[in-house]
């Protein structure tokens, strides 16, 4: 049996213990790789790294999507794939050491078994006490030898076991010398194991090595359990068999297997974080070097000239915004003071008062360039402080802007707008002028033709008298209206407000525009509303010309027909008031062809439209229909009398 037996576990040591040719130490590689790729798999390494075979609306945003990550984010899930790198090497080295452990349990165990010959144990049953006595002596004997030879072996037992029940004796008990002696055979050192592991150990021949956790206080305890040999004999005379078990130091192996497993992680942490982190350091080193020489390269490429000095006023920094504005090189004025940019000299105690202060955030001083030439310029400051803007101020940003330019164009605008100004004074002078040339021989003629239609005239000189009376006052009105607008643009026209009635107003534009039109047949029509006040504070004498003219206006633009002429109340606030005008002409016959009186009418639309403005009043509606109707409504304010 001996001999069966060893032959089976020197097998069993050939294929599965360290030394043979099979699973080992090196030999559980191949599982870690799997657990490796299985947690690449799973984790956050397969999300983010996108397959090169897949195309289409997913792929392009995954790209998306990663692309809109930023550097931080990015470099969270590199180290997270760093760090789950390398738990998984922790625990495939965990696994390693755990199955190294198990080999070397394993190993002694079968060594210890095959120890045990079939003679020794028949004899521990012998029904000699002397016989049995002293061969349980030489067994203990021999396993106390082999515990005191690996100090993590706690006990040894060797146990015959009943294949049926699991109820063990153990035959021979090996324990340090502090521990309790074991009681003899049979009396009380009945134990109980698995049926299930006595089968495994009784069919497969193969030792079984496993993990027990005795709570906080007892820690952890390997249980190592190996066949000896089929026994003969059993207490209840049942199939029993002899196994030997171990009883190891489980805190050793779980600390040996979690060093191992930590030794792993801070290795691949080591090798691979520590390049990432040299990696992303310099790569922020570069961007930040990157986006300084960018923000460089646009403050220099600026037109606006920038500059920031510091307590003692000295140039800090100068873009080239700044030499093409005053003509120094970068380098000449990174040696100046910022006060030597002046046109005046700026003392060091000005300099420290304006410090203190606070410089104008905006004003408007005279620079000097290298030349010598003074210009003036736009100085807008900022202050730079520490902490973000609640410290103190230790450097000013200064940005010039050259007014040469713009103070040219205003000078250019300024001389424009008084040779402007001169032009309509000189033509409001010469209008006024001419428009007085004008009257004093229109005059003459005028009372003249009014001599000879007073005479017995008749047939047709007394028409040609007629006529030229006409043209007369035509040009007569004709130089009113433009003395009027020259005055008008000249800013010199004031009202005159006084109390007048609204009624017999309306009457005096209605009888005047009767004796222009005198002839045609025309009905003039006049409605005023009930709430419209009659006494009104106006100038009585424009808004009679403005309803004169209008109403001129609109018959003549017609040879037959009806014109009404209305005034109502819009707004009433209090004393003020807003009157509303209106004046329709309604043809009955053809539209007149246009006339030269036509023009006088426009001029004298004119002047209306600007009194009205004046009047803090507006213009509603001014339009013409194709029938030759006219609709002319506008509107001012005034006050009750």
């Amino acid at each position: 049996m001996a001999r069966v037996c060893g032959k089976n576990h020197a097998a069993r040591h050939s294929h599965n213990w360290p030394g043979g040719h099979g699973r080992g130490c090196h030999g559980e590689a191949p599982h870690g790789r799997r657990v490796l790729r299985a947690a690449l798999k799973t984790g956050p390494l397969r999300r983010t790294v996108p397959h090169a075979r897949k195309s289409g609306a997913a792929g392009i945003g995954r790209e998306a999507r990663m692309r809109a990550l930023s550097g931080r984010q990015k470099a969270v899930i590199v180290f997270a794939l760093i760090v789950t790198l390398g738990v998984c090497v922790g625990i495939t080295r965990c696994m390693h050491r755990s199955a190294f452990h198990r080999q070397n349990a394993a190993a002694g165990l079968t060594m210890l078994a095959l120890s045990f010959s079939d003679e020794d144990l028949a004899d521990l049953t012998n029904d000699s006490p002397a016989l049995r006595a002293k061969v349980h002596a030489e067994l203990k004997k021999r396993m106390d030898n082999v515990r005191d030879a690996d100090p993590s072996v706690k006990t040894m037992e060797l146990l015959r076991c009943d294949v049926r029940t699991g109820e063990a004796t153990c035959l021979v008990h090996s324990s340090p010398p502090d521990t309790p002696e074991t009681p003899p055979l049979g009396e009380g050192c009945t134990v109980f194991v698995k049926p299930e592991l006595i089968q495994r150990l009784v069919n497969k021949n193969e030792p079984v090595v496993h993990l027990h956790i005795l709570g906080p206080a007892g820690g952890f305890v390997v249980e190592a359990h190996a066949f000896v040999a089929p026994s003969v004999t059993s207490l209840r005379a049942q199939p029993a068999a002899d196994i030997v078990r171990y009883n190891l130091d489980g805190a050793a192996w779980f600390s040996e297997c979690a060093a191992d497993g930590i030794q792993g992680l801070l290795v691949c942490l080591i090798i691979m974080g520590v390049p990432f982190a040299a990696y992303g350091i310099a790569r922020r080193s570069t961007g930040r070097e990157r986006m300084i020489e960018g923000l460089r390269m646009a403050a220099d490429q600026c037109e606006n000239a920038i500059m920031i000095a510091g307590l003692d006023a000295g140039v800090i920094y100068a873009n080239g915004g700044l030499s093409r504005q005053t003509g120094y090189s970068c380098e000449e004025l990174l040696a100046m003071r910022a006060p030597d940019l002046a046109a005046e000299d700026v003392s060091e105690k000005l300099w420290v008062d304006s410090w203190n202060k606070g410089f104008p955030p905006d004003s408007e001083v005279m620079l000097r360039r290298k030349n010598g030439e003074p210009y003036p310029a736009n100085v807008v400051s900022t202050a730079v402080r520490r902490k973000r803007g609640r410290g103190d101020v230790f450097s000013y940003i200064f940005i010039i802007t050259d007014l040469t330019e713009r103070t040219r164009r205003n000078q250019q605008l300024q001389q424009a707008r008084h040779s402007a100004e001169n032009a309509s004074r000189a033509k409001g002078a010469f209008l006024a002028m001419m428009s007085h040339e004008v009257r004093t021989p229109l005059n003459g003629i005028l009372g003249f033709s009014s001599l000879l239609m007073d005479t017995e005239l008749g047939g047709q000189p007394r028409e040609c008298v007629e006529e030229i009376r006409k043209n007369g006052e035509t040009l007569s009105r004709l130089s009113a209206d433009i003395l009027d607008l020259s005055r008008i643009e000249s800013g010199s026209v004031l009202l005159h407000l006084d109390c007048c009635n609204l009624r017999p107003l309306i009457g005096d534009a209605i009888n005047s525009a009767k004796e222009t039109t005198a002839g045609k047949p025309l009905e003039y029509t006049t409605h005023v509303n009930a709430p419209a006040p009659v006494e009104i504070m106006v100038d009585s004498m424009r808004l009679r010309q403005i309803l004169a003219n209008y109403t001129l206006n609109a018959a003549r633009a017609m040879s037959a027909g009806k014109i009404e002429l209305g005034a109502s109340v819009t707004d009433n606030n209090g004393g003020m008031v807003t009157l509303r005008f209106s004046i329709r002409g309604i043809p009955t016959g053809e539209a007149p062809s246009p006339s030269p009186s036509a023009k006088v009418s426009s001029l004298a639309m004119t002047i209306s439209r600007h009194l009205i403005q004046l009047m803090n009043g507006e213009i509603i509606a001014e339009n013409s229909d194709t029938t030759g109707g006219t609709v002319f409504v506008f509107s001012i304010q005034c006050e009750r009398c």
